[in-house]
Order: C-alpha cells, then structure tokens, then sequence
C-alpha cells in the first residue's frame, strides 16, 4: 500500500484498510517494527523527501533484482555480490501465499510460503531469500531436507553455498539457495 504526498508537508494520517485473514501491515521503512493491524490508521512522517508511506501486507511475496545499493538490501560491503541471483522477500501471514514469477523467457515458476517454509517451484539461478519472522529469528534452516551452515553476516551469502544469516534487528532469517528450481526451505 503506498500512499504518496499530494501536497505540502511530510506528514501524513495512512488508512490500513481492515483483511478478511486478518492480515496486518509491515511500514517498508521499519521492516523489524511490530505488524499494523489493518482497520487503523497510523501518522506516517517521512524522515526525508525521498520517502512515502509504504506498507507491505502480511502474505506479500516481493522479488527484487539488488543489483546495487539503492535498496540497500545487499552487503555494505559489496553492494553487488547478490546482483546475479533472484531476491525475494517473504512476509509470511495467516494463510498460505503464491507468486507466479514471469521470466524474460516467458517460463513461469512459483514462490509459496507459509507457516515456516518456502517453497520453489520453476525458479531458475540462484536465490537469495529474506523471510521475516519472529525477533528471535531461526535457529536452523533446511534446504530440500538438508541443513544449511548459520553465517555470521550477508556478505557470506554471495559465496554461492546454501547458508542462512539471522537478521535480528530486521527480524528476518536470510538464506542462500544455490539453485532455487525446486527448493523447499524451512525454518525452525
């Protein structure tokens, strides 16, 4: 849900509008914050000009191509290293969710995720995903049943090994899935 500035100022009241599942909303500024219910409204104020209330819905499956430090979700360090892998962020909700991904080749494959795992179906190259969770994280991460080596920041991910970093203060588990064509991805 984006709800952009139509005149002066950088504060603005943001109508979430109430989901039959109950889902709630993630602001994209704060992705560690608590969820928003929906049916609220909530004040949003920019802290720069650059920005706009934006509000992920729990559920949402969200590929990206990170290719440089404009989103800022690659290493500090290298900006690029996850520039030739599929990014996709997960925002688990009450039901189960699917995303139909369009390749430029006109192949399809799908994204589903719920309750702890993600599964990938048709999804070519190497993938690189964000799954929001709990503030505690995960303590484990398994890939197609086998378990996958905890590492201590993103940068380690852009090796090409399937591992997992926790990102407490964002309260998402990274991981790295060497070859996300049929993967299942579960987190404990």
């Amino acid at each position: 849900l984006v709800a952009p500035f139509v005149g002066p100022g950088r504060t603005r009241t943001v109508a979430l509008p109430a989901r039959d599942d109950g889902a709630g909303y993630v602001d994209w500024w704060d992705l560690g914050g608590d969820a928003i219910a929906g049916g609220t409204s909530v004040s949003f104020t920019a802290p720069s000009a650059r920005e706009s209330p934006l509000y992920v819905v729990e559920g949402a499956i969200v590929p990206l191509v990170v290719d440089s430090d404009a989103t800022g979700f690659a290493p500090a360090s290298d900006p690029r290293a996850f520039a030739d892998a599929l990014t996709v962020m997960c925002f688990p909700g009450p039901r189960p969710t699917t995303f139909t991904l369009h390749d430029d080749d006109d192949s399809t494959g799908t994204i589903a995720q719920h309750d702890g795992h993600v599964a990938l179906d048709g999804v070519s190259g190497r993938v690189i995903l964000r799954v929001r969770t709990s503030a505690a994280g995960a303590s484990s991460v398994t890939v197609d049943g086998k378990s996958v080596a905890a590492v201590t920041d993103l940068a380690a991910l852009a090796t090409g090994e399937a591992a997992f970093v926790v990102d407490a203060a964002g309260r998402a588990v990274w991981i790295a899935v060497p070859d996300g064509a049929h993967a299942d991805v579960a987190l404990r």
